[in-house]
C-alpha cells in the first residue's frame, strides 16, 4: 500500500516538473474580442471555445452596482441565486451554493485559477468587486481540466494585478447599511481593504412552532427568525514581481447575529414545567451568533508555455449560541476548521501547425477538524492527486477537435476511504465565418464527497460515511456569433448524474429535524438563449432565456420529481449620458418548485432579484453612486426545500468614490 502511495506521488511531481496551472490573468491580446482562459488552460478567443461562456469585467460590475462576485453571479442566465443577505451579504453557514443548470452545489469556483472552496462551500461575498479584473464562467462540466466539484461548470474570479490609480470609497443607505474601502496601488505592490454592514435586523423565515423541545408543550409556542448586526470585512494585498512571478493574499470574515423571538403563543398550554414560565409576545427565546474566516494565499509563475502555481486555504465556521433560550439553559458551541493546500502545473507543446497538446498534474490536501462542546474533536484527511492532458487538432480553417482525459485518485484518507476515478471528454468546433461558430461536446465528471457530508454530526445533521462519489455526463450543442456590439449565443444541453449528493431529512417536524445526506440520481435536460449589445456612448442592453426541466430521483421516492426553477429570464439595461450612467439589472425565475426530501415537489412562487445602479461623475477621478438592491421591496423565498428563507427588504446606498 505504501509502495502504491510513494508511486503515486511520485508520478505527479514528475509530470508537474515539466508542467503548470492556469493563470487566468495571462491573457492574449485580441483587442476588444472577449478571451477566455478557464475553459482551456489556454488564451482563446470565444467564438473558438467549444462551450457556453461568458465574460464579467470588473467595469461591468462597477456600472450595474455591484460589490462583490456574489451579486454579479445572481444576475447570470442560468444561474440560480440563493444568498439570503443583502447585496450579497450571508448568513453563517448559509454561504454561496451556486446553482448552475438546476444542479445544486455543482460548480468548482477557483480564484486565478486556484480552488478556494471549504467543505464544498464559499464565500463570494469576501471576493471585494474593486479587486476583480474579470470573472470568467464555463457552463457544463469542468472535471476534466479542475478535477473534482466542476460538475455544472467554472466559476474563474481573476484579481487585478494593478490599476493606474488608487481609491477610497465610503457610503451610508437604509437599515443602517454602510460600506467603506480602499484599493492603494504603489507600483508593483496593491492593498485593498472593504467593509460592509448591516446592523438593522429584517425577518428571514416564516412562522413556526418550537415542536420538539421536552421543556414545553409540543406546538405550543410559535417563532420567527430575525438577522442583524450583520458585518464582512476583507483585506487583499498583492505583489507583482514582474510578467512572470506574483503573489496574492486575501483576508475575509464575516459574522452576525439570528434572532428567534416569540410570535404567539398557546394560552391554553400547561408551561409549569418550563424554566421560565413567564414570557410575552416579543420576547427573545433564542440568539445565536456565527461567523466564517478565511485566509487565501498563492504564489502563480509562468513562463512561455509553463505554468505553475501553489496555494493555501485555511478557514473555520463557527457557531455559538448565548441562549437566551426560555425553555432551556443548554449552551451550545460548533467550529469547522478547514485548510487545504496543493500545488498545480502545466505545459502547452505545440507537435505541428494544426495541432497541440497540454499536460499537467495537480496535488492537493485536505484537512478539516470539527469540534462540538458535546462531542470528541474529530480529524479528518486526504490527498488528492491528478493528471491531464488535452490534444487539440484542427483539420482546416473551419474545423477542430479537442480530445481529453484526467485521472483522479486519493491517498490517506480518513477510514481509508480512498477514490480512483477516469473521465474523458470530446469536442468539435465548426467556424461558420468569422462571425459565427458551431460545437458539440461531450464530458464526464466526477465528485467526491465532503468529509462535513461524511462524517458530521450536528444537534440536526446525521453522517454517513457510505456516501458515494458523483459521476455524470454532459451532453451540449451550442452556436456563437459575434456582430459588431451583438453577441448571441445558444446552448442545448442534457445532464445525466448518478449518485447526486443531497440532503435528506430523517425525522421530526418543524423547524426541528435530522438529516443526512444521501446519493440520488440528478438529469436534466434545456436549452440557453442570450444576447448582448453594447451601445457605446448610449443604450446597452443585454437579455437571457433558460428553459430546463431537472429532475431528481431518490430510493426513498422512487421516481422522478421535478425540483429547482424550470423558467429563467435574465437582462438588464443601461443608458450613458455626459456625466451620468444608470443600468438595471433583473433575474426572475419561474415554474418553481419546492422539493421535499419524502414527500413529492410542489409549487413555489415565481422570484424577481433587481439592483438599480445610479452614478453620477462631477470629475474624471469622483464618482456618486446610489445603489438600490430589491427595488419592488419584494419578500422571495430564494430556497427550494421544505425551507423558507427570504431576501432582504428594500436597502439603498448612496456612496462616494474618490480616485487618486
Amino acid at each position: 500500500m505504501k509502495n502504491k502511495k510513494y508511486l503515486s506521488m511520485a508520478l505527479a511531481l514528475a509530470v508537474m516538473a515539466t508542467s503548470s496551472s492556469v493563470l487566468a490573468a495571462d491573457v492574449a491580446d485580441f483587442g476588444d474580442e472577449d478571451v477566455v482562459v478557464t475553459a482551456t488552460r489556454t488564451e482563446k478567443k470565444d467564438l473558438d471555445i467549444p462551450a457556453a461562456t461568458k465574460v464579467i469585467t470588473g467595469e461591468q460590475m462597477k456600472e450595474k452596482g455591484y460589490f462583490s462576485a456574489t451579486e454579479a453571479l445572481a444576475m447570470e442566465n442560468g444561474f440560480v441565486y440563493s444568498a439570503i443577505g443583502p447585496m450579497g451579504m450571508h448568513m453563517g453557514t448559509s454561504t454561496s451554493e451556486l446553482n448552475v443548470r438546476g444542479f445544486q452545489s455543482g460548480v468548482q469556483v477557483l480564484v486565478n485559477g486556484n480552488p478556494i472552496a471549504m467543505r464544498g462551500k464559499y464565500d463570494l461575498s469576501a471576493i471585494s468587486a474593486d479587486t476583480i479584473d474579470r470573472i470568467e464562467i464555463v457552463k457544463g462540466t469542468g472535471s476534466l481540466m479542475y478535477g473534482s466539484d466542476a460538475i455544472s461548470g467554472i466559476v474563474n474570479i481573476i484579481t487585478k494585478k494593478s490599476a493606474e490609480k488608487s481609491n477610497v470609497i465610503f457610503g451610508y443607505g437604509n437599515r443602517k447599511n454602510s460600506i467603506l474601502g480602499t484599493n492603494l496601488y504603489l507600483g508593483k505592490l496593491g492593498i485593498h481593504y472593504n467593509e460592509k454592514r448591516m446592523e438593522k435586523s429584517y425577518a428571514v423565515s416564516d412562522p413556526s412552532v418550537v415542536s420538539s423541545t421536552t421543556a414545553i408543550p409540543k406546538n405550543a409556542v410559535t417563532t420567527n427568525y430575525y438577522l442583524r448586526d450583520m458585518a464582512r470585512q476583507n483585506a487583499t494585498v498583492t505583489y507583482k514581481f514582474d510578467d512572470r512571478f506574483d503573489v496574492y493574499y486575501n483576508y475575509s470574515m464575516s459574522n452576525g447575529w439570528i434572532d428567534r423571538n416569540i410570535l404567539d403563543f398557546d394560552a391554553a398550554k400547561d408551561y409549569s414545567k418550563m424554566a421560565n414560565p413567564d414570557f410575552a409576545v416579543g420576547d427573545l427565546w433564542q440568539t445565536r451568533k456565527w461567523e466564517i474566516a478565511q485566509h487565501i494565499a498563492q504564489v502563480n509563475f509562468r513562463q512561455d508555455n509553463f505554468k505553475a502555481s501553489a496555494y493555501v486555504t485555511n478557514g473555520y465556521m463557527a457557531g455559538k449560541a448565548d441562549r437566551k433560550d426560555i425553555s432551556v439553559n443548554t449552551p451550545y458551541y460548533t467550529k469547522e476548521h478547514h485548510v487545504a493546500y496543493g500545488l498545480d502545473a502545466q505545459n502547452k507543446w505545440k507537435l505541428s501547425d494544426k495541432a497541440n497538446i497540454i499536460a499537467g498534474a495537480s496535488f492537493k490536501r485536505e484537512s478539516a477538524v470539527n469540534m462540538d462542546i458535546s462531542k470528541a474533536t474529530t480529524n479528518f484527511d486526504r490527498n488528492i492527486f491528478g493528471l491531464f492532458t488535452n490534444w487539440e487538432q484542427k483539420f482546416d480553417e473551419k474545423n477542430s477537435f479537442n480530445l481529453g482525459g484526467r485521472y483522479t485518485w486519493t491517498t490517506n484518507a480518513f477510514r481509508s476511504q480512498n477514490y480512483n476515478n477516469f473521465s474523458a471528454s470530446g469536442s468539435w468546433l465548426h467556424k461558420m465565418n468569422e462571425e459565427n461558430s458551431l460545437y458539440l461536446s461531450v464530458a464526464q465528471s466526477f465528485i467526491m464527497p465532503t468529509f462535513n457530508q461524511m462524517y458530521t454530526t450536528t444537534d440536526s445533521q446525521s453522517p454517513n460515511p457510505d456516501l458515494k462519489p458523483q459521476r455524470g455526463v454532459n451532453y451540449e450543442l451550442g452556436w456563437k456569433q459575434e456582430h459588431g456590439s451583438h453577441i448571441w449565443k445558444a446552448a442545448l444541453f442534457h445532464m445525466d448524474v448518478k449518485d447526486n449528493i443531497t440532503p435528506s431529512k430523517l425525522s421530526g417536524e418543524g423547524e426541528y429535524y435530522r438529516y443526512k445526506y444521501e446519493n440520488v440520481d440528478f438529469k436534466n435536460t434545456g436549452i440557453e438563449l442570450s444576447c448582448t449589445v453594447d451601445g457605446g456612448k448610449s443604450f446597452s442592453y443585454n437579455y437571457g432565456i433558460t428553459w430546463q426541466h431537472p429532475m431528481s430521483k431518490s430510493t426513498k421516492k422512487g421516481y422522478w420529481d421535478d425540483q429547482f426553477g424550470q423558467l429563467q429570464l435574465t437582462g438588464g439595461i443601461g443608458y450613458k449620458t455626459g456625466k451620468f450612467k444608470t443600468n438595471l439589472s433583473a433575474s426572475y425565475l419561474c415554474n418553481r418548485k419546492m422539493t421535499p426530501t419524502s414527500t413529492r415537489s410542489y409549487d413555489a412562487k415565481p422570484y424577481l432579484l433587481t439592483t438599480w445602479n445610479f452614478i453620477y461623475s462631477p470629475t474624471d477621478d469622483s464618482d456618486i453612486v446610489l445603489t438600490i438592491d430589491n427595488v419592488l421591496d419584494r419578500r422571495d423565498n430564494t430556497k427550494h426545500t421544505s425551507t423558507n428563507y427570504y431576501t432582504a427588504p428594500r436597502t439603498f446606498l448612496l456612496s462616494y468614490n474618490y480616485k487618486f
